[in-house]
């Protein structure tokens, strides 16, 4: 397989990775929360029902995956077209990686906040949907999708990859 094919297989692969993950942050985000949520706007004397709700947790979720795929996408461009190896030091792209896997976290522990404030409504979550957010999106999609769409002469760069990739 070419490089150009490989990457084409590899930023599909990517997007189907955010892709199923997002449905399932939906569907268990929407399984964890619903108490939470329930007893949240009886308290608070929101009128807020709970079909509003789902829309706007499934419009931060969409928001978050495309966040994360993007980054995922980036990462995925940056190993099959940026960068090259000229020596044997080059393919160790460690900081680079790094450098992503902690935007991609802060985009998942900021992003529900920035989408309260955005869509000026009441706190849709609490610890359940950041601690779900970042397994999902950062740990499995930006981390394990790293694994398996990083470039061939890259393969290694994630941690632990050597585990899954021989």
């Amino acid at each position: 397989m070419n490089q150009k094919t490989e990457a084409i297989v590899h930023l599909i692969m990517a997007m189907v990775i955010i892709a199923l993950l997002s449905i399932a942050a939906y569907y268990i985000g929407i399984a964890i929360e619903k108490s939470y949520i329930v007893g949240y706007l009886a308290d608070k004397g929101e009128d807020l029902t709970l079909s509003e709700w789902e829309d706007l947790y499934l419009k931060l979720v969409l928001w978050t995956g495309i966040a994360v795929s993007t980054l995922l996408l980036l990462w995925t461009i940056l190993t099959h077209f940026v960068f090259s190896i000229h020596k044997a030091n080059d393919a160790n792209r460690r900081l680079p990686w790094v450098i992503f896997w902690i935007i991609t976290s802060a985009v998942c522990i900021a992003m529900p906040y920035f989408f309260v404030y955005y869509e000026k409504c009441v706190k849709i979550f609490d610890a359940k949907t950041l601690v779900l957010f970042f397994v999902l999106y950062c740990i499995i999609g930006f981390w394990g999708g790293s694994i398996f769409v990083t470039a061939h002469q890259f393969k290694y760069t994630p941690p632990l990859a050597g585990l899954f990739r021989r």
